[in-house]
């Protein structure tokens, strides 16, 4: 009896001893709780029913909403700002043995690419994988590879959301299905899943994910309805088993346990890329580790190393440690590559070193500081900086780059092959007009994208008819818009209507002038004015119009030409006033004044018109002046002359297009505003 009773004795110490060893600490990052009674930072628990959670490391800088990971007694947590308009983010490194932090990264795509749901680390490859946000900020997802020096996440496949990820030693790549709980194993190279069975949880939110390199037994820190808790999944079937719960609803993610020993290699050191300028030929070299992941020595006489090109094209071979390796690279075309280096020995691979580069000639990024500038008779300067890399941080041949300059708004080519980054031209438009470019490098055969300089406004004066299409924005800066009334509300240029519209006042009364460039008139000559208005609803009142006209752009210097009306209709409709004269010859500028109360509601302009009346001059292209017509056919024009004058023909920059003296004269040419021009008069027409 007395033997029994020691036997029995000594199976259950036996049985306390095995269940005490079995027992497993799991790390975790705090990310939320119900009442906020916990502090940000990294929590440690066990995987028995009674565990609670310990701060092992508090810090109110970590907040990893972007994913958290371990490898290789490092912890990655990656944190964003969503700001609306851009999404800054960065990583955090701590060192696990000491829970010091070792160093923060500021990811330089401010996109939603490096916000995960989970992120995993593979032992047998030493990669980090990720189910990270697609860039297009669509709200899909893709398994993407994890790089731990930039914080980037590199696609692999579209995957669809992943809670929890987990691999295991063999490479087997598990997660769970943030739509349904169900356990599947991921194809690391396509994404494609495989059904192991239902969790039998309902996930919500953020959770993680970990395999126990030990036992093989994975946990997962899950977050429901009811809060966070521990399970452990079985990978055969899928089933989770809880574990315990968190307190105040917390969520813990960022999971993960540690190795009793860490006995394959650290990482390849000196790594390095050589590809000299846009050469598809370079090399790839670095020196093999001397010391295993826990930082002592290697007994091997021999490594293995592995390199994978864009995950599928892959290299092997053998090193002794310290020994530098250096290997032949060659690419059939230009491109963004992604290069994964690992060790190995029989416990296992090194964390892989993750380069991504683009080899070849790339294309050039936007040229900047690009500027206009005017310099004495009609001359301007176009002046621009060198991008210093391409749009894929690739090389560029800036020694033999060139420019495109385009002239705007007449889309004008100035030239395809330009090369420097100053470019001078010599402008002397006939009337007043708003010029400027847009630069584009190029660098063989790849042409970046344009950028666009500020405007300069060349000569000074209009040439009546006018007819401004005010749906323009380039015309805009040639007017004059005085706040009469100094309430801040006056004619504007309006981006979103797409026209010039009159702001809503707040003042008392409304005061506000919107006013043309000078032009000629002549006091033997009647003119009139016809603006293209509307206002946001029929039949309400939204100020008092009328035209004026005076010597200079001043609300002073006009006087009123029509009687005052108000625009009645939500449609454009023309308003032309009567024929009116100016009492000596000179330049005048008119005016659309508005007065009267002020209105919730907006008045719209579309189009300005100024011409001589009907039988004062010419009015319009193809009316008579010394018997001179007009006539178009596509982008053909014939001039017909009967008297035989020396005419010429400019373009809207004030550059002859063409001349000539007989009765008929017939030209091509490409859209825009022109003017024929003769002794004693002149005709504009569009094509």
């Amino acid at each position: 009896m007395k033997t029994l009773r020691l036997l029995l004795i000594a199976c259950l110490c036996l049985a306390a001893q095995t269940q005490a060893q079995a027992q497993k600490t799991i790390y975790g990052a705090y990310l939320y709780s119900e009442n906020g009674s916990m502090q940000p930072g990294i929590y440690s628990f066990t995987d028995t029913p009674d565990a609670g959670l310990t701060c092992v490391l508090a810090s109110g800088d970590l907040q990893p909403n972007g994913g958290a990971v371990y490898a290789n007694g490092k912890y990655y947590a990656v944190s964003y700002f969503d700001m609306g308009f851009m999404t800054p983010a960065y990583m955090l490194v701590y060192d696990t043995g000491t829970f010091n932090l070792e160093n923060t990264v500021m990811i330089e795509d401010w996109n939603v690419s490096y916000v995960t749901s989970d992120m995993t680390y593979d032992p047998s490859t030493g990669n980090i994988y990720a189910c990270s946000l697609n860039a297009d900020a669509s709200g899909s997802f893709n398994l993407s590879l994890f790089d731990t020096q930039t914080g980037r996440q590199t696609p692999i496949a579209p995957v669809k959301r992943m809670c929890a990820l987990a691999a295991s030693a063999d490479g087997t790549l598990y997660g769970i299905g943030a739509d349904d709980g169900i356990l599947y194993t991921i194809d690391k190279e396509t994404a494609a899943l495989t059904e192991v069975g239902p969790t039998g949880v309902t996930p919500e939110n953020t959770q993680s994910a970990t395999i126990d390199g030990d036992t093989g037994q994975m946990y997962w820190s899950a977050y429901t309805a009811d809060g966070g808790a521990l399970y452990t999944v079985d990978t055969a079937t899928g089933k989770a088993t809880h574990v315990f719960t968190y307190p105040d609803k917390a969520q813990i993610i960022g999971i993960y346990t540690l190795q009793a020993e860490h006995n394959e290699p650290a990482q390849p050191q000196d790594v390095s890329l050589d590809f000299k300028g846009g050469s598809l030929n370079g090399t790839l070299s670095f020196t093999m580790p001397t010391e295993n992941a826990d930082g002592k020595t290697l007994a091997d006489e021999a490594l293995n190393y592995e390199l994978a090109i864009d995950i599928n094209d892959k290299t092997a071979g053998t090193a002794a440690p310290g020994e530098k390796v250096e290997l032949p690279l060659q690419f059939d075309e230009d491109g963004s590559h992604m290069f994964s280096l690992t060790t190995s020995n029989a416990a296992g691979a090194s964390e892989a070193v993750n380069i991504t580069r683009y080899i070849g000639f790339d294309t050039p990024k936007a040229v900047t500081d690009v500027k206009i500038s005017k310099e004495g008779e009609g001359q301007v300067t176009l002046t621009w900086t060198l991008p210093e890399t391409g749009v894929n941080d690739g090389y560029i041949d800036y020694g033999n780059a060139s420019y495109r300059i385009v002239r705007q708004p007449d889309n004008t080519v100035v030239d395809e092959d330009f090369t420097g980054t100053t470019f001078t031209e010599t402008l002397t438009p006939e009337e007043k007009r708003i010029c400027y470019y847009e630069v584009a490098a190029t660098s063989a055969g790849k042409t970046g994208q344009a950028t666009i300089s500020n405007y300069v406004i060349l000569g000074e004066h209009y040439i009546i008819p006018v007819d401004d299409d005010l749906t323009d924005w380039t015309l805009y800066p040639l007017y004059t818009s005085i706040d009469g009334n100094n309430d801040n509300a006056t004619w504007i240029y309006s981006l979103e209507k797409g026209c010039i519209i009159y702001e809503w006042a707040f003042g008392d009364n409304n005061d506000d002038w919107f006013i043309t460039p000078p032009m000629y008139m002549s006091k033997d000559k009647q003119y009139t004015v016809s603006a293209s208005m509307r206002n946001d609803y029929e039949d309400i009142y939204s100020g008092t119009i009328e035209y004026a006209v005076g010597k200079e752009s001043t609300a002073a210097a006009m006087q009123p030409v029509s009687d005052s009306f108000e625009v009645a209709s939500s449609t454009f409709t023309e308003y032309p006033s009567k024929p009116f004269s100016v009492s000596e010859d000179g330049y005048y500028s008119v005016a659309i004044h508005i007065t009267g109360e002020d209105s919730p509601y907006y008045v719209y302009i579309d189009r300005l018109k100024i011409n001589e009346h009907i039988g004062s001059g010419i009015t319009a292209p193809g009316a008579d002046a010394n018997g001179i017509s007009i006539s178009r056919n596509g982008g053909n024009v014939t001039i017909d002359n009967p008297d035989g004058l020396q005419l010429r023909v400019y373009n809207a920059a004030g550059q002859l297009v063409g001349e000539g003296s007989g009765t008929s004269i017939s030209m091509s040419l490409s859209p825009g505003m022109y003017i024929a021009r003769w002794a004693d008069g002149a005709l504009k027409f569009a094509m």
